[in-house]
């Protein structure tokens, strides 16, 4: 599932340099604990804890669940919608800033995963294991 799910960011924010996603995965029993939780898609939308969050992370995961891991176009699915609403997001909030803003790639910095773990997502293995410390 992992390799699928590299393959189909890279393909999604295929404007970048084409470079693919490197993953820090995160699997211990306190976040398969987390992950069993019944109010995951709620606390994914509850925002983060401060700025440097929202610059390593994007705000929220990418939340995908066991019904989402059966083929290559449910991950897609996801992860596209996930970019969607990302620059809807970014759309609405740049022109409150006091100076102008950029919007970086759209793609997913962390992933929580059903049955695998909290997942961050990078440039470079730095970039992934940043974002999984923070999404951790």
């Amino acid at each position: 599932m992992l390799p699928v799910l590299r393959g189909v960011i890279a393909e999604v924010t295929a404007d970048r340099d084409g470079a693919m996603p490197v993953f820090d995965l995160r699997n211990g029993s306190a976040t398969h604990a987390f992950m069993a939780r019944g109010d995951v898609d709620a606390l994914a939308t509850r925002g983060m804890a401060s700025p440097d969050h929202v610059l390593r992370t994007k705000g929220r995961p990418l939340v995908l669940k066991q019904a989402d891991l059966t083929d290559r176009e449910s991950i897609k699915a996801k992860v596209e919608a996930f970019a969607v609403d990302y620059r809807a997001y970014f759309d609405r909030q740049a022109p409150q800033a006091a100076e102008p803003k950029t919007m970086l790639t759209p793609d997913p910095k962390h992933a929580w995963i059903a049955g695998i773990g909290v997942l961050g997502i990078g440039v470079n293995a730095k970039a992934a294991s940043a974002s999984a410390d923070l999404a951790e």
